[in-house]
């Protein structure tokens, strides 16, 4: 699917709204997005109400008719548009496809947890995964099932061991140290079952190093496949919201929560959390089960196809 040039006169626009939120001009120049149309679809995916900021038919308005798969879109007509934006947009995610995908054919299941340590409230999620799954693509499936959208650097940790993915690791390599360099490996090339080999045994998964998110991940319960008992990936249970990209670590996060809660909220405390998603509507407490195991399992049926075409 193609996209249509980007001119001058929308990207001057984009950094030069005097209340675009400086998170989102962040994330435009780190997925390279320089349209409208991209920011309109960003501001959605992040929570933001594209209409409190600019007049949204009027942009989507004068874009020439569209094309998106067999699907024609008549000038003004947004929603239609916007609707298969965000799917192209999904699929744009999904093409973050690790060089590792399966190391090896002999696996069993693994029930796994991965809780947010030390959020002000509780945030984990159990799923089902297969031991031979490389630790880059179950980075992937952590953070479709957490709710990060994938926009910062991650890393996993055992002990002293890091685990970073093939560009992370070379930087990281180039690096100059006056100490002892921690041993690190690339997560393309190590599958989960080689850290996670009895029930019980433990790592670190780390997102985002300015904000730090770190997650506890444990391994529950080995089982071996069966007929009834088939391969897949499968999130079975959860608590907790994501927390918002951008919302500032734990402790900025536990601080937005407790303004959030203020009866009376002063100017900038309400700009501070619409800037991050966290309006009237938002609560820590809640999790959509349903919708996450929806983008969960979507996301393993593209890797489905991708193992095997490279069969």
């Amino acid at each position: 699917m193609g996209r249509r040039r980007k001119n001058n006169t929308e990207i001057e626009f984009l950094y030069h709204r005097k209340f675009l939120p400086d998170m989102l001009k962040e994330v435009l120049d780190e997925q390279e997005m320089n349209g409208v149309e991209d920011l309109i679809l960003l501001m959605l995916k992040e929570g933001y109400d594209p209409e409190k900021f600019f007049e949204l038919p009027q942009y989507v308005a004068d874009l020439d008719c569209l094309t998106l798969d067999d699907l024609a879109i008549e000038k003004g007509s947004y929603a239609a548009y916007l609707h298969h934006r965000l799917q192209e947009f999904e699929n744009d995610n999904f093409s973050t496809m690790p060089s590792g995908l399966l190391l090896g054919k002999e696996c069993s299941e693994l029930y796994i947890r991965i809780r947010l340590n030390n959020a002000p409230v509780l945030i984990w999620r159990e799923l089902f995964v297969p031991s031979n799954l490389s630790l880059e693509l179950l980075a992937l499936i952590l953070m479709k099932a957490m709710g990060w959208q994938n926009v910062h650097p991650h890393q996993f940790r055992q002990g002293d061991t890091l685990f970073k993915n093939t560009n992370d690791l070379r930087k990281a390599q180039r690096i100059p140290t006056l100490g002892k360099r921690p041993a690190m490996f690339d997560t393309n090339k190590i599958a989960v079952g080689n850290l996670l080999k009895e029930k019980g045994d433990r790592m670190k998964f780390e997102y985002d190093f300015d904000n730090m998110w770190i997650h506890d991940v444990w391994l529950k319960e080995i089982r071996e496949y069966t007929p009834k008992n088939h391969f897949k990936v499968e999130l079975v249970r959860g608590r907790g919201a994501c927390p918002p990209e951008g919302s500032g670590g734990v402790w900025g996060y536990t601080d937005l929560i407790e303004t959030s809660r203020k009866p009376r909220k002063r100017q900038n405390d309400k700009a501070r959390l619409a800037q991050v998603g966290m309006d009237k509507n938002f609560s820590p407490y809640v999790f959509d089960l349903g919708m996450a195991r929806s983008i969960v399992s979507n996301y393993w049926s593209y890797i489905e196809e991708e193992i095997d075409e490279r069969s």
